[in-house]
């Protein structure tokens, strides 16, 4: 039997249910986007102690990290953020109806200073509504538009300190750029 993803002290889900509807589950051919057909909003899962194994694995950063506090919860920012730490990224997942909801403070300027930090070592925040990708830089949001199955995010970096500059893009994945590096920046479908 397999643990069950660990959160930070105190946090639950509660009546959150935003995951059930922002993320795909391949095991029940649910696309992202939609509501999950075993879903009782603001109650939980109906199919709880025999849901799918991705759904047993899924964490949200939320209840994962201690500093995101209830301002962050899902169903209140309109979000929901998950960590790629396979390929340097963070996810912020809009939710369709309401996807300038990470613009409103305080997550914009959260989103911002955590990209600040992420950029220097090669990291990313990546915002996803439906199959638009925007790359949120300190500076910039990098609008990429689809990121298809065969694409990959670039980042490059110019400059030194402190007039560093970051370009990002999407490239094939068999650019030679991608290819040599060791862990592409695949999106998560």
């Amino acid at each position: 039997m397999n643990e069950e993803p660990s959160t930070a002290d105190g946090k639950s889900c509660g009546r959150c249910t935003f995951c059930c509807k922002i993320l795909g589950v391949d095991a029940l051919q649910k696309p992202r986007g939609t509501w999950c057909p075993h879903c009782v909003q603001n109650r939980g899962c109906s199919v709880y102690e025999t849901r799918p194994e991705e759904c047993r694995r899924f964490v949200c950063d939320y209840l994962r990290l201690p500093e995101f506090g209830p301002d962050w919860k899902p169903d209140k920012a309109r979000f929901l953020m998950m960590t790629d730490a396979a390929h340097g990224m963070i996810y912020v997942e809009l939710d369709p109806q309401q996807p300038d909801a990470w613009r409103k403070e305080p997550y914009l300027s959260g989103l911002k200073a955590t990209a600040r930090d992420m950029v220097r070592t090669g990291r990313l925040i990546v915002i996803r509504n439906g199959q638009r990708t925007i790359v949120l830089l300190p500076d910039e949001e990098v609008d990429l538009g689809i990121v298809g199955p065969d694409e990959a995010i670039w980042t490059e970096k110019r400059g030194t300190a402190p007039f560093v500059q970051y370009r990002v893009s999407k490239v094939k994945k068999n650019d030679r750029r991608v290819v040599r590096e060791a862990s592409p920046r695949t999106l998560q479908r």
